[in-house]
């Protein structure tokens, strides 16, 4: 319903917005009823450190702003290797991780 409103005046990037957010109210729909069935432990500073890795190279892939497959190819290869580096250098991934791959 939100895409009939959204799309005609933003466009694309509207049906983006509204399918994020809808997206955005199931996951807290579910982590409101799973929470009484299943308590998991959750380390926010590791998400935290995740979500700052993922805004830096979202930064770096929009600055590159790619053309054309082989520079979609080659910006996603870029885009790994930021997040992957931003990720160790903030000590995003602990040895057990690093161990383990």
């Amino acid at each position: 319903m939100f895409n009939i409103i959204a799309v005609p005046f933003i466009g694309i990037i509207g049906a983006a917005i509204v399918t994020l957010f809808c997206y955005f109210i199931a996951l807290l729909i579910t982590v409101f009823y799973s929470r009484k069935y299943l308590e998991l432990p959750y380390d926010y500073i590791s998400m935290i450190k995740i979500a700052i890795s993922s805004i830096i190279m979202g930064i770096v892939v929009a600055i590159i702003n790619p053309n054309g497959i082989w520079n979609v190819l080659i910006t996603i290869i870029i885009g790994i290797v930021v997040y992957l580096l931003v990720l160790f250098l903030i000590k995003g991934i602990n040895k057990e991780e690093l161990n383990f791959f």
